[in-house]
Order: C-alpha cells, then sequence, then structure tokens
C-alpha cells in the first residue's frame, strides 16, 4: 500500500487525500515519525482539510500526547463541528488528562449524534464510576449492553458499578454474567468472591477467590481475600499461609503483613507477630492502629520500653486514642513508671469511660518496686 501511494504521488505530488492515507498506513506500521510528516504536508497543501488534522490527532493520542491531541480535534471541530468522531476522541482524551467533567460531556455530545454507539456509551460509564456517579454509570452501561448484549467488559464494569452502590447481587449477577463469556477471567472472579465476602457467604467467596488463584496462582489479591474469609470462619492458620503467600508475592502492601502479624498473634505466636508488626510500620510509618497493635504485643511480652516507645507513636499520630493511653500506662507500671502510669491510665478513662473497671485494678495495684 505504501508503494502505491508513494508512486500515486510520483504522478500527482499535490493531492493532500493520498498524503493522508499515506500517513494512516505509516501510523498503522508504527512509523509515526514519518506518519506525522506525510499528514502535514497534507495540512501543508490545505489547512482546512479536516480530515488531515483528524489523523494527525488520532496519531498523537496513540502516541500518548494527549493536550496535542485536544488542540487538533479542537481544530478540526472549528471547521465541522458536527464532526461525530472527534467528540469521540475528546472524551477519550480528556480522560487520560484526568478531566472527567469535559470527558462525560464530550462523549454525550458524541452520544446525541450517534446514540448507537456501545462503545461511548461503555466509555462514558468508566469515566462516571471513576468520580463516584455510580447510578449514572449503571445507565451508561446498561445502555452500552442494551446495543450490545455480548460485551464483557461492559458486564464486568457494571458490576464493579453495582458493588460500588452497595448492590451486591445485582454485581455478583453481572460478575457471572461476564464468566459466562470468559470463564478464565480472574479480575471477575475476585470480585465476584469479594462480593460474596462482603455478604457474609465465606464458603462462597472461598470457592470463588480459589477458582481465581486457578488460573492465576500469582494473584496476590485473591490470596489475601481467601485468608480473610479463612479467617472470618475462625480457620486462622489456613489463612495465614495465605497471608504469607500475598506478602511474598507483593511484599509493598502493609496490609498483608498486618493481617499476617494478626493472625500469628491470635494462634498465640505472639513473638513471631512482631516481625511482621515492623514490617507494617516501615511501609506504613503513620498507621496509628498498627503502632498500637506492635505496643500492645510488646507490653503483653514483657518488653516494656520498647512498648512505651511504640505505643507513644501512637498517641502522637492519634492524641485520642483511649486503647494506647491505657496500654502505655500498662507499659510504664510494667517498667516501673507508677506516676506516670497513673497518669496515661487516667487520661484513658477520660477518653473511654469503660475502661475504668481495668484501669483502676492497675491504678490500685501496689506500687512497683
Amino acid at each position: 500500500a505504501l508503494s502505491c501511494y508513494d508512486r500515486a504521488l510520483s504522478l500527482n505530488p499535490t493531492d493532500p487525500e493520498i498524503y493522508i492515507n499515506r500517513g494512516i498506513t505509516l501510523d498503522n506500521m508504527e512509523r509515526v515519525s514519518e506518519a506525522m510528516e506525510s499528514f502535514d504536508r497534507a495540512i501543508e497543501l490545505e489547512p482546512a482539510n479536516a480530515e488531515g488534522l483528524f489523523q494527525k490527532g488520532i496519531t498523537l493520542e496513540k502516541e500518548e500526547r494527549f493536550p496535542e491531541a485536544v488542540e487538533i480535534f479542537r481544530q478540526v471541530l472549528a471547521l465541522e463541528p458536527e464532526h461525530i468522531d472527534v467528540w469521540y476522541e475528546l472524551g477519550y482524551c480528556y480522560d487520560f488528562m484526568e478531566r472527567p467533567e469535559e470527558s462525560v460531556q464530550a462523549y454525550d455530545e458524541h452520544l446525541s449524534r450517534d446514540p448507537y454507539n456501545s462503545n461511548a456509551w461503555y466509555n462514558k460509564g468508566i469515566v462516571l464510576n471513576r468520580i463516584g456517579r455510580y447510578a449514572e454509570a449503571i445507565s451508561a452501561y446498561e445502555f452500552a449492553l442494551a446495543i450490545h448484549e455480548d460485551f464483557p467488559s461492559a458486564w464486568y464494569n457494571l458490576g464493579n458499578a453495582y458493588a460500588n452502590s452497595g448492590k451486591l447481587h445485582d454485581a455478583i449477577r453481572c460478575y457471572k454474567q461476564t464468566l459466562e463469556a470468559e470463564p478464565s477471567d480472574v479480575p471477575a472472579w475476585h470480585n465476584l468472591a469479594n462480593a460474596w465476602e462482603e455478604l457474609g457467604e465465606y464458603q462462597e467467596a472461598i470457592q470463588c477467590y480459589s477458582t481465581a488463584l486457578s488460573h492465576d496462582p500469582s494473584h496476590h489479591e485473591s490470596h489475601f481475600g481467601r485468608g480473610c474469609c479463612l479467617d472470618a470462619l475462625m480457620r486462622t492458620p489456613e489463612a495465614l499461609v495465605d497471608y504469607e503467600h500475598a506478602a511474598s508475592l507483593d511484599p509493598n502492601i502493609a496490609e498483608y503483613w498486618y493481617a499476617r502479624a494478626d493472625a500469628l498473634y491470635n494462634i498465640g505466636r505472639k513473638e513471631d507477630s512482631l516481625k511482621p508488626y515492623r514490617r507494617v510500620l516501615q511501609i506504613d510509618p503513620k498507621n496509628a492502629d498498627a503502632w498500637f497493635d506492635f505496643g500492645d504485643t510488646l507490653s503483653e511480652l514483657g518488653h516494656a520500653d520498647e512498648a512505651i516507645k511504640a505505643l507513644e507513636h501512637a498517641i502522637e499520630l492519634h492524641p485520642d486514642f483511649a486503647q494506647a493511653h491505657y496500654s502505655l500506662g500498662r507499659a510504664l507500671v510494667q517498667s516501673g513508671r507508677d506516676s506516670d502510669g497513673r497518669a496515661a491510665l487516667e487520661q484513658a478513662i477520660r477518653l473511654m469511660p469503660s475502661l475504668r473497671a481495668d484501669a483502676e485494678k492497675l491504678l490500685n495495684s501496689p506500687p512497683s518496686a
């Protein structure tokens, strides 16, 4: 094709249409700079050639040069205000430029001219879902599916929108529809499992997480999700195995290490829980709850001085953390600092009166030697 266009240009070197089609061919061959030159030549020959400008915009868009593409598409609209495809492409560009309201407006302009474009309804749904307008996203996905029922991605994202709206049974129906078309879709299995988990149907959720892992054993999110369900069923040793898998697959997610630490604590391996707690705090040093759990565990194990430091971190991050004040008071009393301990326990009572009985046991205990 390129050879033929070059031959045509040798016979008629001033025909912009030849340059445009030559540019499209070069773009399809991923020879982007040459495609741009061909489009620019067409525009040089005919500055008001909307198609030449549009195709240049498409190539800029493929190169993720979205601001430049938008500028070109705006030029096309100045020439042809009813150009249907330009509005679609503007919607796409604005989405990637994180200008969602303008993206939705552009898709609406396109759909007012081409209401049967299922991809435009789908893309509009994606943007609406991202900015939390779930009811409108659901409507957009449903339009896409009314036009094109065999659209697994639309079913999947409709499920996500329903899940985000708290309509979990509707979400489950959509994920199942996705899986009818794409039975090995790991994200669909995972999100289906998550919906069952939120409904408290842990056995169903475990089966779905396991199916996701049968298709992709490295899907750390499903290891973690299955671990949470096993934990909820009091099958903590099994949950611990999944948490360990999740943390080994992605060691930079604090939540995995936190779950692992809590599981170790809950099965009585308190000393072993300290290492994953420390890992949580390396990843997320401003996590007051983690500092509290770490410090409270240290206190239970008799490591009073280290416990005091950890609990002071928790209180520094969250000054009204009553449980942290209580545990700090206990650790201070353990270390022989009775006066400071009493002050911390009194503060705990002020913040949470229900702690009074436990605190008074420590407050009324004989002073440390």
